[in-house]
């Protein structure tokens, strides 16, 4: 199991109290951690902590309120020894393992929107004392060193006793809610910002923010959140690449996470074509309830013609300004399972930009000019600033091909639900992968059906039974073959458009922060507020 990072420097001195980041608008504010979706933790990382941190180099999975763990031989239970003598802010006392029970309790109530539900909801908690816990899981949980970290779960760890303190009421953390890192909650303004203070004492980890204060700004428009950086009303923004041109043109600097952890990939609406559920049920009347009928697109041959209708170099060079790289098959990345370099060798040939072929594939299909059209969701989904953008350009480069198209906006909660709730047909909408989740996880959030699908882009017998594999096998050679069929269905048949993977950019004023290493496990902001520098006082300017 890999150490602990060493402890940081003394913190500088910092030229103002309080560092401002603006973000893109939350799909909740709110403290409760059960009632949105992982994006919504950006508001519980500053003060809250899981059981397995995330090294802020590499991601690899490292000891945090967890000082070690050990996985049984069927990766069914999961065993953990907890750090002793942390406190809680505000006086509630020492964390134990009542209080990752009482989180993951949480995390399963029925109206619970945690991204991982269905996971959690396959597992029972056992204490042994205050500072040792099991998860006992009903089939194999081979991803656990994410599961528990931040790198791809939501058990922020809650406190038990504030929860107890306020009977039990759903209000208990509306007003001052506790946590264990080095930055305590310090207040709300809806509709405008959330902001955290620097606990007063030594952090148990050792952790030592070189600012006093921290605040996440909201602000929907790209636009508005570039204005207040320029006019020195909030240090660091959350800019498309695009943007950032302009940021730097005055004297901005961007910091990146240090993977690359931002997929994203476009989803033809309504496939909803599956006979059997995740578990591999057979749905009652012999096909998914959310399917409607036939769309243009359940046509391989017109998914193709959408695919080689894109110039995906030019959007890299127009949209990302170079810094951006290919997806070849959603979900999947070099050091995943199923990974095949076939798909790169490939993509050139099969995916590579040719606009006629795009026409002839569609009067293959049997349309002509105009007789498909598509309504293009654009929506600004919390760390892919682009989108808006890559649906236009996708819109006039599938109008070129004879596709009529209309762009429709929606706001992220709005599109969310229109997409959780089977209500995507007749669409094409851009969904993320971020962090990169391992294959089993990728294909659960994205691709399989309920129960056990989360956003359901596509759904089909064919991925919900590689998923089942998954799911249900130890064997390293089986998984890996299960995986690989997963992802060469994927790609030979064109079931989704493959886009883009980039990293996580802030843009920040150098005159204030000097630095910021985040590793990339954020999904809609970056983690590790514990190591935005200052830039000193006595220093005009940190480049």
């Amino acid at each position: 199991m890999p150490a602990p990072t060493e402890a940081p420097a003394p913190a500088a001195t910092a030229k103002i109290t309080r560092v401002i980041m603006a973000n893109t608008v939350p799909l909740n504010e709110s403290n409760r951690i059960w009632v949105g979706p992982w994006s919504n933790l950006v508001q519980n990382d500053p003060y809250g902590e899981t059981l397995i941190e995330n090294q802020e180099i590499t991601s690899e999975p490292i000891p945090a309120l967890a000082k070690s763990w050990e996985v049984d031989a069927g990766f069914n239970t999961w065993t953990f020894e907890l750090q002793e003598g942390v406190p809680w802010h505000f006086g509630y006392g020492e964390f134990t393992a009542a209080d990752v029970a009482h989180t993951f309790e949480l995390l399963v109530r029925e109206d619970s929107n945690s991204n991982f539900k269905a996971i959690w909801l396959t597992a029972t908690t056992e204490i042994h004392n205050d500072y040792s816990i099991s998860f006992h899981f009903d089939k194999p949980q081979l991803t656990g060193g994410r599961l528990f970290s931040r790198l791809q779960g939501d058990l922020v760890i809650q406190s038990k006793a504030q929860w107890d303190e306020a009977g039990g009421d759903d209000s208990a953390y509306d007003d001052r809610v506790t946590g264990t890192g080095s930055y305590q909650y310090g207040g709300r303004d809806l509709g405008s910002s959330v902001w955290y203070e620097k606990i007063d004492y030594d952090h148990w980890a050792g952790e030592n923010p070189d600012f006093q204060e921290l605040e996440w700004q909201w602000a929907a428009e790209q636009f508005t959140r570039l204005s207040a950086l320029l006019a020195g009303e909030v240090q660091g923004a959350d800019l498309s690449r695009e943007v950032q041109v302009d940021a730097k043109a005055r004297g901005m600097k961007v910091v990146s996470s240090n993977n690359e952890n931002n997929q994203s990939y476009g989803f033809f609406g309504g496939t909803y074509l599956s006979t059997v559920d995740s578990n591999l049920e057979p749905w009652p009347d012999g096909q998914s309830p959310n399917y409607t009928g036939p769309e243009p697109w359940h046509n391989p041959l017109v998914r193709e013609a959408f695919n080689v209708g894109v110039d995906r170099q030019a959007i890299i060079e127009e949209v990302y300004f170079g810094n951006a790289s290919s997806v070849y098959v959603p979900v999947y990345a070099p050091f995943t399972e199923g990974w095949s370099d076939r798909w790169v060798d490939e993509f050139d040939t099969k995916y590579g930009y040719d606009p006629e072929r795009a026409v002839q594939l569609l009067a293959e299909a049997g349309y002509g000019p105009g007789e498909i059209s598509i309504d293009m969701i654009s929506t600004v989904i919390p760390g892919n600033p682009e989108i808006p953008q890559l649906i236009q350009v996708l819109s006039t480069m599938w109008e070129a091909i004879g596709v009529d198209t209309n762009i429709v906006e929606l706001e992220f909660g709005t599109w969310l639900d229109t997409v959780r709730d089977h209500d995507i047909h007749e669409t094409f909408t851009i969904l993320r992968n971020t962090p990169i989740r391992t294959t089993q996880e990728g294909l659960r959030v994205f691709w399989v059906s309920p129960p056990d699908g989360f956003l359901f882009g596509w759904e089909d017998d064919v991925v919900n039974e590689k998923y089942d594999c998954l799911e249900r096998s130890l064997d390293i050679e089986e998984r890996e073959q299960c995986a690989r069929d997963a992802g060469d269905y994927m790609y030979d048949d064109f079931l989704t458009l493959p886009l883009f993977q980039t990293t996580f950019d802030m843009t920040i004023d150098p005159e204030f922060i000097s630095g910021w290493v985040y590793p990339g496990v954020g999904s809609a902001h970056p983690t590790h507020v514990h190591n935005i520098k200052a830039c000193p006082v006595g220093t005009e300017r940190c480049d």
